[in-house]
Order: structure tokens, then sequence, then C-alpha cells
């Protein structure tokens, strides 16, 4: 009898063990960033994973979606989540730094961008939508985390850091990262828009290190082709100007690397005149963040 009672206990334990597993990963994400404690999540071949995260539903993405989320993506690969399913420091960075209304309920979340750093560390970065969020000035919330790789097919995933609204039309940046020293890699946000006949593209950086803090911002394209005279037939035009700029890290020394700017082109003066620019500017790494020199 004592035997019986045994093992009746122990099926009854292996049963509940499993029931509340099958609950755990829709928890993960909001017990990571409410009690500001790691989050582990359980992968395979994580490292399959394509960097272009929102046009691909492989088998690993969907993976890590469910991990995550703990339910999987549709067919745009996005996951659909109530406001009560975001953890409050997300649903906080939407209240502080977007204007959202308090009647959103719905929301869909994408990782936007995944990669391995060279000292095996990988970068997530997650998109968050409310519902209807598609307009022109519209932009998601980005939110970064660094994963790490414990063992074979387990990984420590850090809290989510809000980076802020980033994009237009609902649709986040395209990221990439940069070595800045040999100790810490940036994550780059690239960007840009047409707007009153005004058309730019931006790259902004964020230290790895430092939480995903903005450390530099440069931007790279800007041109006023369909604001301006182009014709030289439309006096009440200002001039046609574009440029070009490059930032470049100058592995110089053994902290953080300094950033050499070559901008190439036409730009405008303060009076609104024309002028040819072709010019180097250096920016160092100074209190966290770089500034000219």
């Amino acid at each position: 009898m004592k035997h019986f009672i045994y093992y009746a206990t122990l099926i009854l334990f292996i049963i509940s063990c499993n029931s509340s597993n099958e609950n755990s990963d829709t928890d993960q994400l909001n017990s990571s960033a409410e009690k500001n404690t790691n989050q582990t999540i359980d992968l395979e071949q994580q490292n399959a994973i394509s960097p272009h995260m929102s046009e691909i539903r492989d088998t690993n993405y969907v993976l890590l979606m469910r991990s995550i989320f703990g339910t999987e993506p549709g067919k745009d690969g996005s996951v659909e989540l109530k406001k009560n399913q975001l953890p409050k420091n997300i649903v906080n960075s939407f209240k502080e730094e977007t204007e959202i209304s308090e009647e959103t309920e719905l929301f869909y979340a994408k990782i936007e961008y995944k990669t391995t750093l060279e000292d095996n560390r990988d970068v997530l970065v997650i998109s968050i939508n409310p519902e209807g969020n598609d307009c022109h000035a519209c932009a998601p919330m980005v939110f970064a985390s660094v994963m790490k790789k414990r063992k074979e097919s387990k990984w420590s995933m850090s809290n989510l850091y809000s980076m802020g609204p980033m994009g237009i039309y609902g649709i986040a940046p395209s990221f990439g990262n940069k070595k800045i020293s040999p100790v810490d890699i940036a994550l780059v946000a690239s960007t840009g828009d047409l707007h009153m006949g005004y058309n730019w593209s931006s790259d902004v950086y964020y230290s790895i290190n430092s939480n995903f803090k903005k450390i530099f911002s440069i931007v790279t394209h800007e041109d006023n082709s369909g604001a301006c005279n182009i014709d030289g037939d439309a006096p009440d035009f200002e001039a046609c100007f574009e440029y070009e700029a490059e930032a470049m890290f100058l592995q110089n020394n053994t902290g953080y690397y300094d950033i050499e700017v070559h901008t190439e082109g036409t730009k405008l003066d303060k009076e609104r005149n024309l002028t040819e620019v072709d010019e180097i500017e250096i920016f160092k790494y100074v209190d966290g963040i770089y500034v000219k020199e």
C-alpha cells in the first residue's frame, strides 16, 4: 500500500510539473521585466536565424517567438498581444514616449534583428506596434536585449531596454552593428524618409555595453529634389542641394575609437545660398557620447 501511495504521488507531481511548464513561456517576459531578473530561453540552432527576422517564419524563428511571447507568430511574422500580456515597463514606455490611447488593447510584436557578436553574445531587437499604428509619422516602439549562451540550446536573455519610437508607417528601421572599441559594439539603426520634398537617411548608434544608450548619430544623405528649382524656371524655389556623409571608426587608441565623418556634395548656407562641401570632421568619445572635436 505504501508503494502505491508513493507512485501515485510521484505521477501527480510529474503531471503538475508538465502543466506548470506549459504556462512558463508566457510568463517569462513579464517576470523578466517586472522583477529585473534574467530570462532563460531554450532554443535549437539559434544561430541559424536570419537578421531580417520580420520577413522570415522558419522553424527557428517560431521557436524564438514562442519562447519569448508564449505563442507562435502569424503569417506576417508578428505575434498578437493584449495589453495585459505586455510587461509593465513596455506599457509605461508607450505612455511616456508616444501618444497612445488608453483604450488601445491590441499590440503586435516582431523580432526585427538578431546577430551574434564577436564575443558570442547575441543581440535581439524587437518592435511592438499598437493596433492601427500605420500613419506616416507612426513609429513602433523598439526594444533591445542581449542573449548569452549558457549551455547547449539554453540561453539567458537580459531585460528589454527601450530604444524609443523608431521608424515610419509603423515599420521599424533596419539594423546592423559596428565595433566601436576593443570591448564594445554599437547597434546601428538605419532609417530615412521623404517629406515635403526633402529626402534624407541617417544612422544612429547605440552602445550595447551601456544598455543600448544612444551615443552618436549622422545624417548619411540629404537632398531637396522634390522642393527645389530643379529646372531653373522656378525662382521662388530654393536651389537644389544634395550631399552624402560617411562615418569611419579609426582604430587609433585602446579606448573608444575616434569617428571620422567625410561629407561631400552641396548644401545651403545660412542665407540659403548653394555651396560646395568637402569636409572631414572628427568626433571623440567623451563622458559616454561622441562629441565633435
